[in-house]
């Protein structure tokens, strides 16, 4: 097994817990730092995956009060 192909498996891993913690930051009124842990969690997702991370990342968007971002977010969905 190659190095880059273990790293590569390790990806969607590293996605989920960027995904957790952005729910926790966002529980926590933290709406800035959860839209954050979102866009890594979306960086390291196959796109097929990306869809509840972007609405979650409207959602975080939405928190922070910025609606142009939570639009755009949504919108890709």
């Amino acid at each position: 097994m190659s190095v880059a192909l273990g790293i590569r498996n390790l990806k969607p891993i590293k996605a989920y817990c960027y995904s957790y913690l952005a729910a926790a930051q966002y529980y926590n009124g933290l709406y800035q730092e959860s839209a954050a842990s979102r866009r890594k969690a979306i960086e390291l997702l196959p796109k097929d995956q990306w869809s509840v991370e972007f609405l979650s990342l409207a959602q975080a968007y939405l928190g922070a009060k910025d609606t142009n971002e939570a639009l755009t977010a949504a919108k890709k969905r």
